[in-house]
């Protein structure tokens, strides 16, 4: 049975936030399947870090604290405050545009492998 892209996303969303557990301070890149995880561990007391504004939008008002690489991002005033390092990291979600024959990660752009490697 061949299902719809939209639904292997949020299956595969719903999966991998069985390897999160509460407390747990995660990594999430820009990608449409993060963003469905985040629209999973909104209501879970978990830290998240993201440069997605799509994932932050998915998270503010839930349980969750989100940072993203300039900053922790406030829900009340809906502002990135104060640039901050970012947090150590329990699990990181990354995606990727393609692997080198060697195993390497490779991205379109610069500034989002430079992100990628933060997380």
């Amino acid at each position: 049975m061949d299902l719809p892209h939209t639904l292997r996303r949020d299956l595969h969303a719903q999966a991998e936030q069985t390897q999160t557990t509460d407390d747990m301070t995660l990594g999430l890149d820009a990608s449409t399947t993060w963003l469905a995880l985040a629209r999973h561990l909104c209501s879970r007391p978990v830290t998240v870090v993201t440069p997605d504004l799509d994932a932050c939008e998915a998270l503010l008002g839930g349980a969750a604290t989100v940072q993203t690489p300039g900053g922790t991002l406030h829900p009340d005033s809906r502002s990135v405050q104060a640039l901050t390092p970012l947090p150590q990291l329990d699990l990181a979600f990354v995606s990727c545009e393609a692997f080198t024959a060697g195993g390497q990660l490779q991205e379109t752009y610069p500034a989002e492998a430079q992100v990628k490697q933060q997380l």
